[in-house]
């Protein structure tokens, strides 16, 4: 059941992608593209045929396809490399015996999802060198950087080499691709090259641009597909724990639990960035990581359930082990960013700036650097009035999330204080209530810590009513959830640009689908048989289905003709 129930999400979650796809591809086919400004890195699939009709070269000289990419792209006879084609199947690739319409087909399929940063990742997936400043480049080798729109060589090669003036944007691109961590890239292009050894030549595309751009949308679809499935497992071992804890049996409700379950991942389908779940983002893979981590451990904590006399030996082991995960997710980004340092800062006598902050004994990190200078990302950095229109897209997105955030609050104070009174038996007054404030909040916090933990057990209510379902998908066990909603929110909101603010959290938090799925399922008439209170004379789900089926329209339109949204 289990099984066939995870084989029915993915099916849905792979036909939501390709559908989606089909709407952009449709969308930049029939809508005039737009400028994106000359600053705007493009990404180039070289799917269109040279002007004497000759089919394109598949492999550059100096990408990830080219065998001696680390020689640069320059040949041993100090010639400039058309072609790094040296294997027989790259040959074939663009031979005889190519369909005509596949090749339209790719043309058509492929364009829409390289906009905007699937640009960045694509050109870091295909060019080794993209990281790299140009004084660390082989020698006798060109490069052009598409963004200051200059070239620099070294070696031997004859060009135009950068003034005094230029010294600091000439680091702007190695600089850049910084800000992009690699494990995306990395995975595109070993997928690339994977496809070009053991996939019959005369289905790839008939460039290693466009057979990186295929190896993305494949490697999207199947993150968003097994992301799909670890939040419906996810969901599903929530509600088991939220029902044990409310002494109830786990199969009490398990068609409610199966329907909650099924509408979180339809929610997931259909999220408002989904489009950047299909173009080649990085935000599948992360929700693919993110969701499944977390069904991981909440399936253990639904299948061992701790007594009190274990809490000691239990809290050493699990903080233990989350720190160790901490260093696992920790150390690559700092690995990643000391070797960004690296390449710009060893050669002292051709090194950007800011190699001397640390030099002189202070912190420093490049990663940060980059998103301050590039990007300008600060507390407060973004607050501006020509970002309005930033703000209204992500607004939303971020209510959303504080209003989850207080929800969740206001319930588990309530359910907290209420239980501690019931505990004394006593009434008190307005003066006691806030005199007693600080205690209860203290109590408060001690509970909704120990109650969302797997080690401790929560304190019960005396009475039975405590029992009942106090809200769907909002009990004491989600408290870790609602607090990385908001946090992510208050990232989106006050630190990061704040238009990535929906794709940040529809990436990352599960509680943002729960706490939709908690409105849609907003039902007290089926319960009590209270009428149920509407918006503006809608129902909430309608409200919430208008708007992620707004945000996925706007996005296979706007995104795909380089109108701003990112």
């Amino acid at each position: 059941m289990q099984r066939r129930q995870a084989w029915k999400v993915a099916q849905a979650a792979v036909t939501s992608r390709l559908l989606l796809l089909l709407a952009m591809a449709t969308s930049r086919a029939v809508l005039l593209e737009f400028h994106p400004g000359d600053d705007v890195l493009q990404f180039d699939l070289r799917l269109q045929p040279s002007e004497e009709g000759a089919p394109p070269c598949f492999c550059l000289p100096g990408h990830g396809c080219d065998d001696n990419w680390e020689s640069g792209r320059m040949g041993a006879d100090g010639e400039p490399r058309v072609c790094a084609d040296s294997s027989t199947k790259m040959q074939d690739v663009k031979g005889a015996g190519r369909h005509a319409w596949l090749d339209r087909f790719y043309a058509f399929i492929l364009p829409p999802i390289t906009k905007w940063d699937a640009a960045r990742f694509l050109t870091l997936s295909v060019d080794p060198w993209a990281r790299y400043p140009p004084q660390s480049l082989p020698n006798n080798t060109i490069t052009y950087d598409p963004i200051d729109d200059q070239t620099t060589c070294t070696g031997d090669a004859t060009c135009h080499m950068p003034t005094d003036t230029d010294d600091d944007r000439r680091f702007h691109s190695s600089e850049q691709a910084h800000a992009f961590l690699p494990l995306l890239p990395l995975a595109i292009r070993y997928t690339a090259n994977f496809l070009v050894m053991a996939a019959p030549s005369v289905i790839l595309p008939p460039t290693y641009e466009a057979t990186a751009a295929l190896s993305a949308m494949l490697i999207n679809i199947l993150a968003f597909a097994i992301a799909a499935v670890s939040l419906y497992d996810l969901t599903t071992s929530m509600l088991k724990i939220d029902a044990l804890e409310k002494g109830a049996s786990s199969d009490d409700d398990g068609a409610l639990q199966r329907q909650l379950a099924k509408t979180t991942a339809l929610l997931f389908y259909i999220n408002p960035a989904g489009v950047f779940f299909t173009a080649s983002y990085s935000e599948s893979i992360f929700a693919m990581l993110t969701f499944a981590g977390h069904a991981i451990f909440a399936s253990n904590k639904a299948a061992t359930r701790k007594s009190v006399s274990k809490v000691v030996t239990k809290c050493i082991a699990t903080i233990l082990f989350h720190g160790a995960l901490a260093l696992f997710v920790v150390y690559p980004v700092y690995y990643h960013d000391r070797r960004g340092y690296n390449f710009h800062c060893l050669d002292e006598t051709n090194a950007p700036a800011w190699c001397d902050i640390e030099r002189n004994g202070r912190n420093f990190s490049l990663y940060a650097h980059v998103q301050r200078k590039h990007w300008n990302v600060g507390l407060f950095r973004y607050y501006e009035l020509k970002q309005i229109p930033n703000f209204l897209l992500a607004l939303p997105a971020l209510s959303l999330s504080f209003a989850a955030a207080a929800v969740w609050i206001r319930r588990s104070w309530i359910h907290h204080t209420t239980c501690e009174l019931e505990r004394k038996d006593v009434q008190e007054g307005w003066f006691g209530s806030v005199c007693l404030f600080p205690i209860h909040a203290c109590l408060w916090s001690f509970d909704a810590l120990s109650a969302s933990s797997f080690v401790f057990v929560p304190r019960k209510s005396r009475k039975d009513g405590d029992k009942k379902q106090s809200g769907i998908l909002l009990g004491q066990q989600f408290l870790s959830y609602y607090a990385i909603l908001a946090g992510f929110a208050l990232v989106g909101a006050f630190l990061a640009h704040v238009q990535i603010s929906t794709r940040l959290i529809c990436s990352s938090c599960p509680a943002f689908y729960w706490f939709c799925t908690a409105l849609v399922f907003y039902d007290g008439d089926k319960r009590t048989g209270n009428e149920r209170k509407s918006w503006f004379g809608l129902r909430p789900e309608t409200v919430l289905y208008a708007y992620f089926a707004l945000y996925n329209v706007l996005g296979a339109v706007m995104h795909c003709i380089w109108l701003p949204w990112t």
